[in-house]
């Protein structure tokens, strides 16, 4: 006789408040990524303007970019999550820890310069949270706490977005040691890929389905 996967207490209203918890947590992380932004000063404020835009503020782009897809990808799951186990919240919050991380990454990446270090602690944030929502997505399928209206290609197309995002970055940590300025590119390039390849698998979920 197989043991069920224990519920949390107050399914409904503990959902709930893990979904508020976490929007306060991301909202939390994209503050503090805000706040360590450089403000030019003196006399000399439009030169370092310039220096800002090449390093810290396009860094503060891509940062905003990734936690905004990111809490994105979240509300999407969490929209089409009916129940938790206590697994699946612990799995939520070391998502979110890698979330909180992200400020602290950029820094880093910034305030490196040229070292390989700042990509490859960056690109190893992205890597350790695409694994954990992989390992959400599973969970959630292996436990049955999707809702009844879940469309049954969401966890294969949240694996698929997330696996991406784990190849590019993890890709991204050895070029990071012949050029850091590579892997940053590579980073971009992320988004490009993974959208073509989503588009690519409907595409033959429809034809397949169609048949």
């Amino acid at each position: 006789m197989t043991e069920r996967p224990k519920i949390a207490p107050e399914s409904g209203h503990g959902l709930e408040r893990v979904i508020f918890f976490s929007d306060a947590v991301i909202a939390i992380a994209l503050t503090l990524l805000a706040i360590e932004l450089p403000v030019p000063k003196g006399e000399e404020w439009v030169h370092q303007l310039k220096d800002y835009l090449g390093s810290d503020y396009v860094a503060f782009l891509i940062s905003f970019a990734v936690i905004a897809t990111l809490w994105f990808n979240h509300h999407r799951m969490f929209q089409q999550i009916a129940r938790l186990t206590y697994g699946m919240i612990w799995l939520n919050i070391l998502g979110l820890f890698t979330i909180v991380l992200m400020p602290f990454a950029t820094k880093i990446l910034t305030g490196l310069g040229d070292l390989p270090a700042g990509p490859i602690f960056y690109s190893s944030v992205m890597v350790l949270w695409a694994v954990v929502w992989i390992l959400m997505v599973l969970t959630a399928t292996r436990q049955k706490l999707w809702s009844e209206d879940a469309p049954a290609t969401a966890p294969g197309n949240m694996i698929f977005g997330a696996s991406a995002l784990l190849v590019a970055f993890g890709l991204s940590i050895p070029i990071a040691f012949v050029n850091s300025d590579w892997a940053t590119f590579f980073w971009i390039s992320a988004w490009p890929i993974s959208s073509v390849g989503m588009r690519i698998r409907r595409s033959r979920l429809e034809r397949a389905s169609a048949q």
